[in-house]
């Protein structure tokens, strides 16, 4: 196995480490309140196997722009989520917050190994990046986790949800 090789195959070891990780302090904070079906069992059962199964796999059968667009989608709605379960209940959930940060960038690092090795560039090189790759940019992501942000808290207020 070559070094990038190595690289990548602990890269996606990491994202599975902190799938777990971020599994398990979901269900502890989800556990203790009785929340109804969909926060107490289904949301944790849906991250876990996104994050520990499919995520990786896609990684690690080279189809990176789907899993980074997966991995990106569940870090942001995870983060926004967090948010507000800490706002409604006091609860600190900022080591959620940072596990997903994390697991975004891990993505994003091997969206990018993966955009220059396909393109025959080494790791460290200055490269030019196509016109589609700007739908993947951290800019992107940034504006993205605003927008959902603000539409969940138009939610939450018209629908008069707590916090």
């Amino acid at each position: 196995m070559t070094v990038g090789g190595r690289m990548r195959a602990l890269t996606i070891a990491g994202l599975v480490c902190l799938g777990l990780a971020g599994s398990i302090l979901h269900i502890g904070l989800h556990f203790p309140y009785d929340q109804g079906l969909l926060y107490t069992y289904l949301i944790p059962i849906v991250s876990l196997l996104l994050s520990v199964l499919v995520v990786p796999l896609l990684f690690g059968l080279r189809r990176s722009a789907w899993a980074q667009l997966l991995n990106g989608m569940t870090s942001i709605v995870g983060i926004v989520s967090m948010s507000h379960f800490w706002l409604a209940t006091g609860r600190n959930t900022l080591a959620d917050s940072l596990i997903l940060i994390t697991k975004w960038a891990l993505g994003q690092l091997l969206f990018e190994a993966e955009l220059d090795f396909r393109a025959g560039r080494a790791w460290n090189a200055q490269a030019r990046r196509p016109k589609w790759w700007r739908f993947l940019r951290p800019v992107w992501w940034l504006i993205h986790l605003v927008a959902i942000a603000a539409v969940y808290a138009l939610g939450v207020i018209v629908l008069g949800g707590e916090g």
